[in-house]
């Protein structure tokens, strides 16, 4: 794969790596496309091209690059893995880097390549939570900090390589297919990693989108507040809307997990960044 990174910041000490799960509500503002100047893909995964990009920076001219992997989209039984030629796969790619990546965009250079993700409907167990992903959405439990001791769960608003997850779910809800027992979790509002609770006057605003394109539907600064359940893991809210949850059990709020706490975690991203440059002595 053919980048240029400015190789001091991975997980905010090399690079932020953004991944999720499942399809989320989409983010703004939307980037420029990467295939500007070069619209018709290209067989195979040469990176040479601007269209096998979801979007890359053309001059990566901040201090820290992202290195943003989309989530599932694709859930065909054939072939195993999904075409990045297809109109459709695409145009779902793009939405989600308006929907996630947004909030780091601003801040770093992106780049998001389209790759040959793996169907969905391939486990033999429709039981895709096994497989290690991290970060946002998903479990990053004692047991893995454990046996990784270079992962470093983070503790505050401004430590650097470090990981951020959490996993947003009602008081009552039941059988997340996401939270692991042991799951580590941060409060994307006060970045503690206790019960203390963050009231909504601490959301900076809730952004939620057209589920297909980056029109901003609605934002709602102080939207709703969060608390960890210490006894699980989970990232506990209570949202004044009836929302729809897609494919999760009710109340587990994975679909929002980014929406819900979108402008605390971009201004987070300016400020972690900010926080790293000041360690390493980088000019402004």
């Amino acid at each position: 794969m053919i980048l240029k990174y400015n190789y001091h910041v991975f997980m905010l000490r090399t690079v932020f790596l953004a991944v999720s799960l499942f399809l989320v509500l989409g983010c703004a503002p939307k980037p420029e496309r990467s295939n500007n100047g070069d619209t018709a893909p290209v067989t195979g995964l040469d990176y040479s091209h601007k269209s096998n990009w979801v979007y890359r920076t053309e001059t990566p001219d901040k201090a820290v690059d992202v290195f943003y992997v989309y989530p599932t989209i694709y859930a065909d039984e054939s072939p195993a893995n999904m075409d990045i030629n297809s109109a459709e796969l695409r145009a779902m790619a793009k939405h989600l880097l308006d929907a996630q990546a947004s909030v780091y965009s601003g801040d770093a250079n992106l780049f998001a390549p389209y790759y040959q993700q793996m169907s969905i409907m391939l486990n033999p167990d429709k039981d895709i939570y096994r497989n290690p992903y991290f970060l946002i959405g998903y479990s990053v439990t004692a047991e893995d900090f454990k046996k990784y001791p270079w992962f470093k769960p983070a503790a505050r608003a401004d430590d650097t390589g470090v990981i951020i997850s959490y996993n947003t779910q009602a008081p009552d809800a039941q059988g997340s297919p996401v939270l692991l027992p042991g799951a580590f979790c941060i409060n994307p509002l006060n970045w503690r990693t206790d019960a203390t609770l963050a009231d909504k006057s601490m959301n900076l605003g809730a952004v939620f989108f057209n589920d297909t394109n980056a029109v901003i539907e609605r934002e709602v600064p102080g939207y709703t507040g969060a608390r960890i359940d210490e006894k699980n893991g989970a990232l506990i809210t209570t949202p004044p809307d009836q929302l729809d949850g897609g494919s999760f059990p009710e109340g587990v709020y994975h679909k929002y997990d980014y929406a819900f706490w979108y402008r605390n975690l971009k201004t987070n991203v300016a400020e972690r960044i900010q926080a790293y440059r000041a360690r390493s002595h980088m000019p402004n």
